[in-house]
């Protein structure tokens, strides 16, 4: 128990010999004593904080537009384990968060699998918030009265 006399779900059950992962949104703050693996998950990936752009959270890529940010640069951290990354940049030009989020969860319980001892996997996506940044078909949208325009 940390010494502010409160315990996570997370350090509960670690102490009772599960293995913890988490993959997604945390957004309880990203200094160390306020990360995931210092609040007692063994494995973490994801958004450490909040309103990050779904599709490339971080710097311009090539040959693309400049990201939209809830305000103009104001990129999110993430993280990888306890190392923050920002800005997060993905080279992969078909990143989504949402996908992004459940393929760590599947390689976490892919890397556990076999293992006798019982996981916790917490999956946190970051949609739906805000306006939604869905790929949409505008097939979908016509007569809807809604836009592609993203943000």
């Amino acid at each position: 128990m940390r010494d502010d006399n409160n315990i996570t779900l997370a350090e509960l059950l670690a102490q009772a010999g599960y293995c913890t992962m988490m993959s997604g949104k945390w957004h309880n703050g990203s200094v160390e004593h306020q990360r995931p693996m210092s609040l007692g998950f063994q494995r973490y990936w994801g958004l450490l904080s909040g309103c990050s752009n779904y599709f490339n959270p971080g710097l311009r890529r090539s040959r693309e537009a400049d990201p939209a940010h809830k305000t103009p640069g104001n990129m999110r951290p993430w993280g990888n384990e306890n190392t923050v990354i920002y800005p997060f940049a993905p080279l992969d030009t078909s990143f989504h968060s949402t996908d992004a989020i459940n393929d760590r969860a599947i390689d976490f319980m892919d890397e556990w699998a076999g293992d006798e001892d019982p996981f916790f996997l917490y999956l946190s996506h970051c949609a739906p918030h805000g306006r939604m940044r869905a790929i949409l078909p505008s097939a979908y949208l016509q007569g809807s009265g809604h836009t592609t325009d993203g943000v």
